[in-house]
């Protein structure tokens, strides 16, 4: 739409120069005068492409453009920061995790027992990226400070958050309440409430490379609903990246497996 309103007015500003230009060679004008409508003709032309550029640019959509421009600069500039991280890949009780494989541009590396790892530099745009054979899904860890990072990691926890992507991406939120919404707060907390208040945030766009990105990721000792006012310990929080912005998913470990708390 943008560029057809761009067209239209270039084509109305090549018509005006060309009758200015014609108006002066074939009309007469006063013979003191030298005529100079061609000239007045590209100034105004100049002057209404300005116009028009500028209404643009004060809309949404150019608010929008200006917006990812910067975010592109941004981007560019992230990308050219290099990092020297390391240190070990951690489940929610700190204990090592093996046999994850850690990516940072072309160097691949897969963890052992003492789950340790180290990279010499890493782009702090595109994190680093975790694997595992039992996750459907990569995780792209954000790298958040120089030297020493140790990743929480916890592959159940990892398991239940690529479950929950999967169902709101899908938009199926009966079955997010059934499976990963945790028991104890259903009684006070009915399917069709959570169906109508609850917001999704993963979108099919944001599972379209199969990587989930995150930030950071800590153990939470002890939590009070705000459903209800119940309290959970042992509890992990997860900061995700989509495109609906940062959101913040709380689990907890419900039955044998890690679930949903508000």
């Amino acid at each position: 739409m943008i560029s057809i309103l761009l067209g239209l007015i270039l084509v109305l500003a090549t018509n005006m120069i060309l009758l200015g230009r014609f108006a002066d060679k074939y009309v007469l004008s006063e013979p003191s005068k030298k005529p100079h409508h061609g000239r007045h003709a590209l100034y105004l032309t100049i002057g209404a492409l300005l116009i028009a550029i500028a209404s643009i640019l004060s809309t949404s959509f150019g608010m929008e453009l200006w917006q990812q421009a910067w975010r592109n600069m941004s981007s560019s500039q992230q990308a050219t920061i290099l990092r020297s991280v390391s240190g070990s890949v951690v489940d929610k009780d700190n204990r090592p995790v093996n046999g994850v494989t850690l990516t940072a541009g072309d160097t691949l590396i897969t963890t052992g027992g003492s789950g340790m790892y180290s990279f010499t530099s890493v782009s702090q745009q595109e994190g680093i990226r975790l694997s595992h054979p039992e996750l459907a899904l990569a995780i792209n860890k954000e790298v958040q400070s120089d030297g020493k990072m140790d990743i929480l990691f916890d592959i159940d926890v990892m398991k239940s958050l690529i479950d929950v992507a999967r169902l709101e991406a899908k938009g199926d939120t009966r079955t997010l309440y059934k499976q990963l919404f945790v028991e104890r707060l259903k009684s006070a907390y009915s399917q069709d409430k959570f169906v109508n208040e609850y917001k999704a945030r993963f979108t099919p766009v944001d599972l379209a490379s199969g990587t989930i990105y995150i930030g950071n990721t800590s153990k939470v000792e002890t939590y009070q609903s705000l459903v209800n006012g119940t309290k959970f310990t042992d509890l992990v929080r997860v900061e995700v990246f989509t495109g609906y912005g940062t959101a913040e998913y709380l689990l907890t470990k419900d039955q044998g497996k890690w679930k949903l708390v508000f």
